[in-house]
């Protein structure tokens, strides 16, 4: 199975660094880097890749740069039209793939992406290509304040969670998801992310204080509070706290930094940017919190992207984590403020060879086992097993 089209939201990442000012509003940034490893994979397994990228009105035909895949560039404007928009424009450029197409193909969705997954699913049904959701969040179970959700939020998620059920196979991030998706007995694999592998290989100096970094959403159901009030405890012993992203807490976050030099704020910056970050920092940590029943059903981006730099990590213990990560990995046992204090601080104190040791060991791990290519050979082999 040579052919593939992808339909979801994505922007080539050479796009994105060049125009991330621009684009980044466009852009969930942690979904690309996953989608854009992804589909670099398949083309290393010898597949024919097309993909449809939404972005802004000035960047619409723009070269989309090395990206691997063939990737059109399409604006579709604002407003209530612009379904309507996407509707016929995504249904034309399936017809016109179908046709070209020498031999078979498949069709692979971001499952969140309900208007694309719509005409897809329609398109699918009437030419009989065979259709795979990948799905990085269940809809009905992400991390949103569902108070705050219109009666069109909920709508749309429990129309997402009907079409789940109409895909012929499916690629999960853990095998958690399984257990909640109307799957009925049909295949999937579990690829709980993907390590990219055309990412900066330049050594960069470490920063000169104890530096740890965080970079996601800024949300209080990620723990991130606790992680803030650990570096402040912290702050005699010159334990530097970096930040990056946005969420509920960047106002407060904005505040608490300009009252603790410990806590450093930056905001959102293109993934090149935090590539480096990770490099330059003494530890990369993942606070998120293992008591939320999100986290079955979910893998952070982040920690696979944190072990490929080759900076030491430490992350709780979550509950759609694989076993075969944790001797790679350090682990906070106690994820109140006060656990996660002791956690840094062993680090910070301790031997710290022993902690880059794990950390060179652990990017063997993910650039080996989990690369652009072994993931998406993992999900090439449930497909053509179901073909």
């Amino acid at each position: 199975m040579n052919n593939i089209y992808f339909a979801g939201q994505i922007i080539p990442t050479d796009l994105l660094n060049r125009n991330f000012d621009t684009l980044k509003k466009y852009c969930d940034n942690a979904a690309n880097v996953f989608y854009n490893a992804l589909l670099r994979g398949f083309t290393e397994n010898g597949c024919t890749v097309t993909a449809v990228a939404s972005v802004s009105n000035a960047e619409d035909g723009a070269e989309c740069g090395n990206c691997g895949f063939d990737c059109e560039l399409k604006y579709f404007g604002g407003g209530k039209k612009k379904y309507f928009s996407q509707f016929f424009y995504t249904y034309g450029k399936m017809k016109r793939w179908k046709k070209s197409l020498n031999g078979d193909g498949i069709m692979l969705f971001n499952c969140l992406r309900i208007t694309q997954c719509i005409t897809g699913l329609i398109f699918c049904t009437l030419h009989r290509v065979k259709k795979y959701a990948v799905v990085t969040d269940v809809p009905g179970y992400r991390v949103i304040n569902r108070n705050d959700m219109s009666l069109a939020d909920k709508f749309v998620d429990r129309l997402g969670i009907f079409l789940l059920s109409k895909y012929d196979g499916y690629v999960l991030l853990s095998e958690e998801m399984a257990d909640i998706i109307n799957m009925k007995n049909k295949p999937y694999t579990v690829v709980e992310g993907v390590c990219a592998n055309d990412t900066d290989e330049t050594e960069y100096k470490k920063d000169e204080c104890f530096t740890v970094m965080y970079a996601g959403s800024l949300m209080r159901k990620y723990n991130i509070d606790s992680l803030i009030n650990a570096v402040i405890a912290l702050e005699d012993k010159n334990v530097v706290l970096k930040l990056f992203g946005d969420g509920e807490m960047t106002d407060e976050i904005t505040e608490i930094s300009k009252k603790h030099n410990c806590i450093k704020y930056y905001g959102t910056v293109s993934n090149s940017r935090v590539l480096e970050e990770e490099k330059k920092s003494w530890l990369l940590i993942n606070p998120r919190s293992t008591k939320e029943e999100y986290t079955k059903y979910s893998f952070p981006s982040k920690n696979i992207e944190y072990m490929r730099s080759g900076t030491p990590v430490l992350y709780t213990k979550l509950r759609s984590m694989p076993e075969e990560y944790y001797e790679y990995i350090n682990l906070i046992d106690d994820e109140s403020a006060d656990g996660i204090k002791s956690a840094i601080e062993q680090i910070a104190d301790g031997d710290y060879s022993i902690y880059e040791k794990k950390a060179n060991a652990a990017r063997k791990f993910v650039l080996e086992n989990k690369s652009s290519a072994v993931q998406a050979k993992k999900i090439l082999k449930m497909i053509t097993e179901e073909i």
